[in-house]
């Protein structure tokens, strides 16, 4: 198999549309973190009747403050 040298970066081609190992791992490092990211907001959405209640603060704030924690937590899913 001859290395292909792309710069700084020298990658192996795949054989028979085979995924390097390398990349594998990053697939699966994306996936397990879209998916902790999803229950985290699917978690939040649950809370909110228990923030309100807890907080003594009104359903529309809740879901501001549920919309604001997920768009903090948007950046750790896409970098």
């Amino acid at each position: 198999m001859s290395a292909v040298d792309t710069g700084s970066i020298t990658t192996l081609p795949a054989s028979h549309g085979e995924i390097p190992r390398k990349d594998m791992r990053v697939i699966w490092l994306l996936l397990v973190a879209a998916f902790v990211a999803i229950l985290n907001e699917t978690t939040m959405g649950i809370a909110i009747p228990h923030l309100n209640t807890d907080l003594g603060i009104p359903p529309e704030l809740g879901q501001w403050l549920t919309s604001a924690f997920m768009l903090t937590n948007a950046p750790a899913l896409l970098g």
